[in-house]
């Protein structure tokens, strides 16, 4: 188990560099607007109607960031899955 645990570990490690134009290399943890960021929409500087844009599109922002996730998730395990059926069909005994 620890050894599937570093392959998978190493796989994750090499997927930006495996598939770089892959959803790895353009996922990004979107910020929370400023006008939002204490649990409200109320803030001196911003307008309520700009705050609610902002965080309407931070929504949409979240959404595209779960999405590339989710996909990076899938091309990981598809990796992994090849990494495994080596292991599977490799002998027991490694080449000396």
């Amino acid at each position: 188990m620890l050894k599937l645990r570093s392959l998978l570990i190493g796989v994750c490690l090499m997927v930006p560099v495996a598939f770089p134009g892959s959803a790895s290399a353009f996922c990004s943890k979107p910020t929370v607007p400023h006008c939002a960021s204490d649990g409200s929409l109320a803030d001196a500087y911003v307008p309520l109607d700009r705050c609610r844009r902002q965080v309407a599109d931070h929504l949409e922002d979240v959404e595209r960031y779960t999405t590339c996730l989710r996909e990076l998730i899938k091309e990981i395990s598809e990796e992994a899955e090849v990494y495994e059926e080596l292991i599977r069909n490799s002998s027991e005994d490694p080449p000396s």
